[in-house]
């Protein structure tokens, strides 16, 4: 696609097409090439249409899967950081920023992420994706909590020679 053609003022292009164009590059494990396509759909949403925040929060995220894919865990925590700031409804924004501060050890912050998270999916007429997704949230919440808890143990059970010892 011609840089020309991306006109944000042309009322005729829709950046969901890039977004589809996106996740068509994202299940071929393209990751660099999907986060180029959802960056270039960000910069063409237009901030007062009605669906813009939640489509800015759907971008943002999806790069930050892409981030997440290629061990960019910066990065991605980056691009979760603005999903979530787009729409704070949007559960999947919570997820990656999650996901990305466990990778980068932000213990404290991925638990707060992952509660988030949690507390923004729906429970009523929940589908079967939200459904997987709470389930998911729910275990990986879980194993946060025990994260801290275990690094405590380790340091408390230190011996003079450093060597953890493990209670």
């Amino acid at each position: 696609m011609c840089s020309e053609q991306l006109e944000k003022n042309d009322p005729n292009f829709d950046p969901r097409a890039l977004k589809d164009d996106g996740n068509v590059q994202y299940r071929l494990k393209n990751y660099f090439g999907a986060h180029v396509t959802y960056t270039l759909a960000i910069g063409l949403v237009r901030r007062e249409d009605e669906g813009s925040q939640r489509l800015l929060a759907i971008l943002y995220s999806n790069c930050a899967a892409c981030s997440l894919a290629m061990n960019e865990y910066t990065r991605a925590a980056e691009d979760a950081r603005k999903a979530t700031l787009a729409d704070a409804s949007y559960p999947k924004g919570w997820v990656r920023l999650a996901t990305a501060q466990q990778w980068l050890e932000q213990y404290h912050e991925c638990i707060a992420s992952w509660t988030h998270a949690l507390s923004v999916i729906p429970t009523e007429n929940i589908s079967a994706e939200d459904l997987e997704l709470q389930s998911i949230t729910k275990a990986n919440l879980e194993k946060a909590k025990e994260v801290p808890t275990l690094r405590n143990k380790v340091e408390s059970g230190r011996n003079n020679s450093g060597a953890q010892i493990f209670k």
